[in-house]
């Protein structure tokens, strides 16, 4: 692989890594309440059949 060929491929890596790093965070958090409710959720459920 050329440089010039390598330098779109390093631009593309380089914005993914940041957008990952700018969203990562936030969404772990959304991601991380949504498995409580969703434990409450079960957590409910479970109870409802008992």
């Amino acid at each position: 692989m050329q440089a010039a060929e390598a330098w779109p491929l390093a631009m593309l890596v380089g914005s993914v890594w940041t957008m990952t790093k700018l969203f990562a965070q936030p969404l772990e958090r959304h991601l991380n309440q949504l498995d409580r409710r969703i434990d409450r959720l079960e957590g409910k459920m479970n109870e409802g059949f008992a």
